[in-house]
């Protein structure tokens, strides 16, 4: 079971005082200690090789995904091998992790279903 500490717990020489500090942690869900069903979803950051190209943030496309919840954002590659060409894609990704059952809504937005090795 996942606990989480509350603010205003007490630590003492590296120990928490118990006295309602601990609370158990919950999921959207609903059940303790579960996370739910998730997967990555990505698109290109629009960044071009020789730096012609202007790269989107990884925070400036969350924000396209609205109201779905975000556990996790970081930079990818789709792993293609390019040419070296200034103005070329480069390949990088930004790669979100969201619920399963988002995977609709945010394809109606133009990310894509992204498995990797790296992902799972």
């Amino acid at each position: 079971m996942a606990f989480t500490v509350k603010s205003g717990c007490i630590l003492v020489f590296g120990f928490l005082l118990s006295v309602g500090c601990a609370v158990p942690a919950h999921t959207e869900n609903g059940k303790l200690g579960q996370k739910p069903e998730t997967l990555f979803v990505g698109k290109t950051d629009g960044s071009k090789q020789c730096g012609m190209g202007d790269e989107i943030s990884l925070e400036e496309m969350q924000a396209q995904l609205g109201s779905i919840r975000v556990y996790s954002a970081k930079k990818g590659s789709d792993g293609l091998i390019r040419v070296t060409l200034c103005g070329a894609p480069t390949g990088a990704l930004n790669l979100y992790e969201i619920n399963k059952s988002d995977l609709e809504a945010a394809k109606s937005m133009g990310f894509r279903l992204w498995e990797s090795k790296e992902t799972r």
